[in-house]
């Protein structure tokens, strides 16, 4: 009988050092430094779904936006019915597409058969839906800021922000990529500290800004995601002095711009041409 409570003892701190051993490993893993852009501590100009006046959300957009000058470029993220992560950003393709029907519940291969170009314009004929695993191969080769957006709670269950997370940090991308989601879709992805840049969304005014700024101490780095005509001064000094960078959305007009400026803005999407933002 002695024996075997001397026997169950020694399993029970076997089994305890194991455990703290691979949470150890695991959170070693989770805190490893992040190469992180240096994008991220400049005044950021993203370029709103890829560049006006070419079908947005396409590989089109995008590479236009990049080669207009733009250093950063947001993407609206759907997922096909096969788990596939595409840009897309409506619950349906009939806006921007000569389809119909749920992206959700449609195979990849059978969303390759539609055209997402000649809405804008028949030049663009023939645009395929673009898959994420392709533009961030895009983003790391040009050394581009790729933020995701995800908050749009109407489009999707985002139950899948892990696996996008995982695709993101598979392609060696997590220092160059923004995930954008609410406070509430984070914190149940972010029960540990992880290497990941994040933008908060519905941070509307001072009380959102006071209950978000929790979350800066489980992520690489955070911002507050702000419309632009809901951005003011306080928010972004409440940001700045918790060591959090402030985005304001989605600028359309010089005078938008030179608002936000003035009231602090770090981060700014945008629709217009980037000659017009220097």
């Amino acid at each position: 009988m002695k024996n075997s409570t001397i026997l169950r003892t020694l399993l029970f701190v076997s089994v305890g050092f194991l455990l703290l051993a691979c949470e150890k490993e695991n959170a070693e893993e989770l805190e490893a430094p992040l190469a992180v852009s240096p994008a991220f501590s400049e005044q950021l100009l993203i370029c709103h779904r890829g560049l006006p006046d070419y079908p947005e959300n396409t590989y089109t957009a995008v590479d236009a936006a990049v080669k207009a000058g733009f250093k950063a470029v947001e993407c609206d993220i759907s997922v096909t019915a096969d788990g596939v992560f595409v840009l897309h950003h409506d619950v349906t393709i009939d806006r921007c597409s000569n389809g119909t029907g749920r992206i959700d519940e449609m195979s990849y291969e059978e969303l390759l058969s539609y055209d997402f170009g000649s809405w804008k314009g028949e030049q663009f004929e023939g645009e395929r839906l673009a898959r994420l695993s392709d533009i961030l191969d895009y983003c790391k080769a040009m050394g581009v800021v790729l933020e995701l957006d995800l908050a749009d709670e109407t489009r999707f269950d985002r139950k899948w922000i892990p696996s996008l997370y995982d695709l993101v940090k598979e392609k060696g991308m997590l220092g160059q990529t923004m995930f954008t989601a609410t406070q509430d879709e984070l914190e149940r992805f972010l029960s540990v500290r992880r290497n990941i840049i994040v933008s908060i969304s519905g941070v509307y005014d001072m009380a959102a800004a006071r209950r978000a700024v929790a979350l800066k101490d489980k992520v690489t780095l955070c911002n507050f995601s702000v419309p632009h005509h809901k951005l003011t001064s306080e928010i972004c000094d409440f940001a700045h002095e918790s060591g959090i960078k402030v985005k304001a959305w989605t600028v359309k007009t010089q005078l938008e711009m030179d608002k936000c400026v003035r009231r602090g803005a770090d981060y700014i999407i945008t629709e217009l041409p980037m000659n017009s933002n220097s």
